[in-house]
């Protein structure tokens, strides 16, 4: 073997393994934890969301759950059921901030409310509430339904019989 060869079987060589270690880095996935939410176990009031949160968490906006899927769900501070595997529990609702100005009625869908900006446990006003469903398929459809349902007429004074808490989520 000739000299020009080994140094082009070399040089294809390095070239091949920067390549290599070039294409591992890119496909290379984040391990940053995922940040932490849950629903309280208590049942809290409109008036009572804003300090309902444990200690490094805060009340979510509607925003913070749109995709569950980025979050990971703390069972230790959050309500559970017998089968809800590592997620939280299906239908149960919790408080959500809606990102409006104060508003306290409903006047129909595209009309968030939040029970007075969460100074109100009336059974006259409302506030934002979310749930997180199982995906379940409309009847005679393949669209699916959203994993988190959102509904802005549960009154403050969480007399509707719905037990609901607050969602809340990691700093």
């Amino acid at each position: 073997m000739n000299r020009n060869t080994a140094l082009s079987l070399v040089a294809l060589a390095v070239l091949s393994m920067l390549a290599l270690s070039l294409s591992r880095a890119a496909s290379t996935t984040s391990t940053a934890p995922a940040r932490h939410y849950y629903l309280t176990k208590a049942t809290v009031n409109g008036n009572e969301t804003l300090s309902a949160c444990a200690s490094a968490y805060h009340f979510a906006s509607y925003a913070e759950l749109l995709d569950p899927a980025v979050l990971t769900y703390n069972k230790s501070l959050g309500r559970s059921a017998v089968d809800d595997g590592a997620g939280p529990p299906a239908v149960a609702w919790g408080w959500v901030r809606s990102g409006v100005a104060s508003n306290s009625v409903t006047n129909g869908p595209g009309n968030p409310t939040n029970c007075n900006l969460w100074t109100s446990n009336a059974t006259t006003d409302n506030g934002e509430v979310g749930a997180m469903l199982p995906p379940f398929e409309y009847e005679n459809s393949t669209n699916f339904a959203q994993p988190v349902e959102f509904a802005n007429n549960a009154a403050c004074d969480n007399s509707q019989g719905l037990s609901i808490g607050v969602w809340c989520v990691e700093n």
